[in-house]
């Protein structure tokens, strides 16, 4: 017995480093030489050794630290041979093998030998360093990832990247989508000056605005880059651009009638609401978007609104 047990010691360890080094290196034939060590280790060598070492003791005791140990030590390394190989069944071998050792072994240990007179409180220690290393060890194994499952993932991710940007390119070059697609992004260049020109402005503080009350440069700002001193020059152009834009998603062919009704609705800018707070106060579609013209307001709203052309623009590209 002694031989098998030193053949199948050496063999497995061999094997389980060589294993472990063609991983790491990625090199065939690895999981092969992981798989025969583990089961070389907990089925011939850990349990022959363990009943050697059990017959050979005088007098035999302690027969039941002798067959918890092999099962924490089996479950262990079967636990983390799954989860190298990821194989299903893995995280219940981890949720088992990392709190075995000391809920099952060490109270067994402890019960067995608490009346031996040549305890080693360095035999103890040993131990108790032994199971923190397997502790560690098995919670690790959690956080690897093999090489080869990221490869995989990362190759099924560009394919399915490039399958989508294939298909959509194919429809935003159909030239029904060609239009929208160009006023989208001539409205929302559109926005976006408006947004730097009011950051611009309060970074910057021009003449003009530099006697301006704290409370009222919020309103201030906005006024002065949509109004252009009451010409409305860019709030006038911003309307016919979201107008433009909607009228090109409503005459294309391969917006659906849900598309236009929502483009109708969101993009609606000529539509004054009455306000039943003010006494009948007609409110007008800048007013109710832009409300007192405060800036943060301002800048939510040609976000929003930003949001909503690239929503209605992905939903036609989108569609077959």
């Amino acid at each position: 017995m002694k031989k098998l047990i030193y053949i199948s010691g050496i063999v497995s360890a061999n094997l389980m480093l060589l294993g472990s080094i063609f991983k790491v290196q990625h090199w065939p034939g690895a999981n092969i030489l992981l798989t025969l060590s583990v089961f070389m280790f907990c089925f011939m060598f850990l349990p022959f050794a363990l009943l050697s070492s059990y017959k050979n003791s005088s007098p035999r005791k302690y027969k039941s630290l002798y067959i918890v140990t092999y099962i924490v030590f089996a479950v262990v390394f079967v636990g983390a041979l799954f989860k190298v190989m990821h194989w299903s069944g893995s995280q219940y071998f981890l949720i088992i093998g990392v709190p075995l050792p000391f809920v099952l072994f060490l109270p067994v240990y402890l019960i067995q030998t608490r009346k031996e007179k040549n305890y080693s409180i360095v035999n103890f220690m040993g131990i108790m360093f032994g199971m923190a290393f397997v502790a560690v060890f098995s919670v690790l194994l959690a956080l690897n990832v093999s090489w080869n499952i990221m490869k995989n993932y990362e190759n099924q991710f560009n394919y399915n990247q490039n399958l989508v940007s294939n298909i959509y390119t194919e429809k935003a070059n159909d030239d029904n989508n060609k239009n929208v697609m160009q006023k989208s992004k001539e409205l929302c260049a559109f926005i976006e000056s408006l947004k730097n020109q009011m950051l611009k402005i309060t970074e910057n503080k021009p003449e003009n605005i530099l006697n301006v009350e704290v409370n009222q440069m919020e309103s201030t700002i906005p006024s002065i880059v949509l109004y252009n001193d009451d010409k409305k020059g860019n709030l006038d152009e911003l309307k016919n651009k979201i107008s433009v834009f909607k009228q090109s998603v409503i005459a294309s062919d391969n917006a659906s009638d849900e598309l236009k009704d929502l483009s109708k609705l969101l993009f609606e800018t000529e539509t004054s609401v009455i306000s039943e707070r003010n006494g009948g106060e007609i409110i007008t579609w800048e007013n109710k978007e832009f409300i007192d013209f405060k800036l943060i307001i301002v800048l939510d709203a040609l976000t929003r609104l930003e949001s909503n052309v690239k929503f209605v623009e992905n939903q036609l590209i989108s569609m077959k």
